[in-house]
């Protein structure tokens, strides 16, 4: 991270976009003079991948959940 903690430093940055390209552990240490062990250091800790995408499938499931118990046992379900 970067000294302040804002976000990856430029280096973080371009080891992060080069393991989006698909390029290896070991040809981005090579290419950027760092050790592989850092590389995976860097990437296992700020790789983000898609995780956002969740969210949309999660509210709807959640949505159906609870109209399906509002339809099955209306008794329990406080009305809204």
């Amino acid at each position: 991270m970067s000294l302040w903690g804002h976000g990856p430093t430029a280096r973080e940055q371009r080891i992060l976009d080069m393991h989006a390209e698909n390029i290896s552990a070991a040809d981005i240490a090579a290419e950027l003079d760092v050790k592989p062990g850092y590389v995976k250091y860097v990437v296992d800790t700020l790789h983000r991948p898609a995780l956002e995408d969740w969210q949309t499938p999660a509210a709807k499931a959640s949505g159906d959940l609870v109209a399906a118990l509002r339809r099955h046992h209306p008794e329990r379900c406080l009305a809204t």
